[in-house]
């Protein structure tokens, strides 16, 4: 049997559409650079739009910079919302939304957030994040840390608490309002930056990890509807200083953390639990600050920018350590300030971003992250920025991530470019499959291209990861007709495996009876 791409193209696309109307495209506008001082040319804020393929940059003025503690967050349509530099909260219209000034109150949000100069506050790369409330639609949490000056017996800059601050978008008539601020989760010294956080095992409740300073605890809070509501340490082998970057791999399998004083921890993470595991140290040499840490969007490879150097890791080989690979070594590019590499950000593109430590107009572009080796694409100074930028790119956590099924691979987070044709292709055996039609009302078919040379089954998940419907595709067969006139309407996962276990292809199915 043939399938038209144009034809598979439509239903996928077609469901793409329907899934997107309650998906999560929190993360499709990034904002990046200074604020508009006053509507001068050069300092205009950069927005990177990830609801266009390819993503679009335009500039737009606005009164506050996006730096290092800047953090911001979309709709589901992927419209931007409301942000925070780290000192208030403002909407999408670029008000301050009501209660939301005072973040972080103290000596540094006097110095940093009221001197007129509007470039946000400083708690280091990823020191605020924001996330959906799993209680409501129209609640947000705004994850961020606080910073204090010590004067005796030398200066200091360290990170005392997190918090969170209680957002309802929706609230006066959409312009916003701080229902509650700078609630404490933990009241202990605490890493400069680097708040991290994945989905549950549940696939609604929220992870929040951090770690100490200079030391070996990690604090791990759980969001749930009801806030809050479970905080506890543990303990590991190595010692930490401050600062660097953070990220869980988009499955939320793996944590890592990277900075240029220590190198390089990974462990596995429980999406149950909370608890992290099987702790590896990597050294790596690197003696700036620039740095920056990415998993790849299929979880099995971790990418390292070392301030000149790119590593890439193999997370499903035996000798993580042994897999290193440079995929990328800085070509001493220049645009007043070195292009070096820092921090890292895996987009809705399916692409990882990389900043400088510069003040620069330009950033790098990992373009095949799944790909090992060379083959990954970095590209030095790919993207031309029209204005600068100043050290940071956006964090954001996968909010995607749908609930644990043992057995299961992760939904991948993000969307790769479509290439369209008209001619008549061939799925790939054993990689692919269709089903049709998407959405479907009480039945769908699934198709291969070309009989199976072995029995397979084709399991359907809910998306509390409960298997709901199982049909067997016998060897020598090519299309499989499922029934589902007596499932609720909504979003469910379908896997294609042979007898053997051997994964064929997962696929996206909406059950819709308006139709």
């Amino acid at each position: 049997m043939k399938l038209k791409l144009k034809n598979i193209f439509i239903l996928n696309m077609f469901l793409l559409i329907t899934l997107l109307g309650s998906a999560q495209k929190h993360d499709h506008t990034w904002l990046l650079g200074y604020n508009s001082d006053g509507g001068l040319p050069g300092t205009e804020i950069i927005n990177l739009n990830f609801n266009e393929t390819p993503m679009s940059i335009t500039t737009e003025s606005r009164a506050s910079a996006f730096f290092v503690s800047s953090a911001m967050l979309s709709d589901t349509s992927g419209k931007l919302l409301f942000y925070t530099d780290g000192c208030d909260v403002y909407n999408s219209s670029d008000e301050m939304i009501e209660n939301g000034d005072g973040l972080n109150p103290g000596e540094v949000h006097d110095i940093q957030c009221d001197n007129g100069v509007g470039d946000g506050y400083t708690a280091g790369w990823q020191s605020s994040l924001i996330l959906p409330s799993p209680a409501t639609d129209d609640t947000y949490y705004v994850v961020h840390k606080k910073i204090e000056y010590v004067y005796e017996p030398s200066f200091d800059v360290v990170t005392t608490g997190l918090f969170y601050t209680l957002v309802d978008a929706k609230s006066n008539e959409g312009a916003g309002e701080v229902l509650t601020k700078n609630v404490p989760i933990v009241e202990q010294e605490l890493t400069y930056g680097q708040i991290a956080a994945t989905k549950h095992a549940n696939g609604h409740d929220w992870w929040i990890v951090t770690a100490g300073n200079t030391n070996n605890l990690y604090y791990s809070a759980l969001l749930t509807s009801e806030g809050i509501d479970t905080v506890f340490v543990s303990e590991h082998e190595y010692i930490f200083t401050d600062g660097g970057q953070a990220n869980f791999s988009p499955d939320g399998q793996y944590f890592a953390r990277y900075n240029s004083l220590d190198g390089l921890l990974i462990f596995r993470f429980d999406r149950t639990t909370g608890l992290l595991s099987d702790e590896k140290f990597f050294s790596i040499s690197n003696t700036t600050l620039s740095c920056g840490v990415a998993f790849s969007p299929n979880s099995q490879l971790l990418y390292v920018s070392a301030h000149d150097t790119i590593y890439q890791y193999d997370m499903t080989a035996p000798d993580i350590g042994a897999s290193r690979q440079t995929v990328a070594v800085y070509d001493g590019n220049t645009e007043i300030f070195q292009t070096t590499f820092h921090t890292a950000q895996l987009a809705p593109d399916c692409k990882i971003y990389i900043g400088t430590f510069a003040n620069v107009k330009t950033l790098h572009v990992i373009h095949n992250p799944n790909e090992r080796g060379t083959a990954c694409g970095v590209e030095q100074h790919a993207l031309d920025l029209p204005y600068w930028h100043d050290k940071t790119i956006p964090y954001f956590p996968n909010y995607r991530l749908g609930p644990l099924i043992e057995g299961e691979p992760a939904e991948p987070p993000c969307e790769g470019e479509f290439v369209v044709a008209d001619e008549e292709v061939s799925l790939p055996e054993g990689k692919a499959f269709a089903v049709f039609p998407n959405p479907a009302s009480h039945a769908f078919t699934v198709a291969l291209d070309g009989p199976l040379p072995e029995e397979a089954v084709f399991s359907l998940y809910n998306m509390a990861g409960v298997q709901v419907q199982s049909a067997r595709l016998e060897s020598g067969r090519h299309a499989l007709q499922v029934e589902v006139g007596g499932l609720p309407p909504g979003l469910y996962i379908g896997v294609l495996r042979t007898e053997a276990g051997r994964l064929l292809g997962r696929r996206k199915v909406v059950i819709n009876r308006k139709m």
